[in-house]
């Protein structure tokens, strides 16, 4: 039986130079939008949706469980080890949730992945993303919602947004800022090339996630290049060329130039660069892709009549917070 997801809230970012002009906290999270951390916007949006907990990720020195909104869903976990990556706190997440749940337990959940700068994101648009997760899963080991790019431009006139163009879907498609994670293959097992425990898919090649990790941090340290896609296109076909699939590499690249590429030649090269299930599935969830990365983000943000104003309610230590 398919239990109710669990949610990892990844909150330990750095602040960005530009960022540190105009504000003096070190941790994205804890940006202040009317009086709130940003932050404690979307974890009131989990705590009030379907997800079963909420693993928080935070830094050592970051202190959220004394001041972000309390719930019975909440658990927090702080690393005394700086994380300097996103996937380092992902599999530090993941750990704890296999400690909380037990292997058996956890391997019969999904975990929905989610980072702190969407502080428009509302319980609604989680629990849809939920619902089409459900109807879309087809045993992937990895679920990701992609909106059309349509949807945003007419949201978020002033904002920019890079899409694809999908021959199946007739359209130029984003990826969104959530993750489903299938548990069903997850354990941890020795790394001898990282000398630690490290998370692992039974079926997968050694330190698959982890090189896939590498490849993400360099993909999000480029993001706002005007060589993003050159980029992306050259670290796709490197790990289809290091698996000895050149001829699909360049299939792949000759597709996305001709706008002919498709959602399914997509998940391909997924699974061959990586042996990782892949799937994409359809959202509207606009808020969902309005993150917060930037200062004039933020600026937009505060002029925007979208945010949410929850409740004051009372601040505090939650039920649970480890720290290893």
């Amino acid at each position: 039986m398919q239990r109710q997801p669990a949610a990892i809230l990844l909150t330990g970012g750095r602040i960005s130079q530009s960022f540190k002009l105009d504000t003096p906290v070190k941790y994205k999270a804890l940006l202040q939008i009317n009086g709130r951390p940003m932050v404690d916007y979307v974890l009131r949006a989990l705590q009030e949706s379907e997800v079963e907990r909420v693993f928080i990720i935070q830094e050592n020195d970051e202190g959220l469980d004394g001041i972000v909104t309390r719930s019975n869903k909440n658990i927090f976990l702080s690393s005394e080890q700086e994380s300097t990556t996103v996937i380092s706190n992902l599999f530090f997440g993941l750990e704890k949730a296999v400690e909380y749940y037990g292997l058996d337990e956890f391997n019969r959940r999904d975990i929905l992945v989610v980072p702190c700068d969407i502080p428009l994101v509302k319980k609604e648009n989680l629990n849809r993303l939920i619902e089409e997760h459900k109807h879309n899963r087809n045993n992937s080991d990895i679920s990701v919602p992609i909106i059309d790019k349509r949807y945003l431009e007419h949201a978020y006139p002033q904002r920019r947004f890079r899409g694809v163009y999908f021959k199946d879907l007739k359209g130029t498609y984003v990826w969104q800022y959530a993750v489903f994670l299938n548990c069903a293959r997850i354990t941890f097992k020795d790394c001898e090339k990282y000398k630690t425990k490290t998370l692992a898919i039974s079926g997968l090649h050694k330190n698959a996630l982890l090189d896939l990790g590498e490849t993400y941090n360099r993909l999000r340290r480029h993001r706002e290049k005007i060589y993003q896609w050159p980029h992306t296109i050259y670290e796709v076909v490197g790990g289809l060329a290091k698996n000895r699939h050149l001829l699909y590499a360049l299939r792949l690249t000759y597709g996305l130039c001709r706008r002919e590429l498709t959602t399914q030649q997509i998940n391909n090269a997924f699974y061959i660069a990586t042996g990782l299930r892949f799937n994409q599935f359809e959202s509207k969830e606009v808020e969902v892709s309005a993150d917060i990365d930037r200062p004039d983000h933020l600026e937009w943000l505060l002029r925007t009549e979208a945010l949410p104003i929850p409740e004051q309610e009372p601040r505090g230590r939650s039920n649970l917070s480890v720290t290893s």
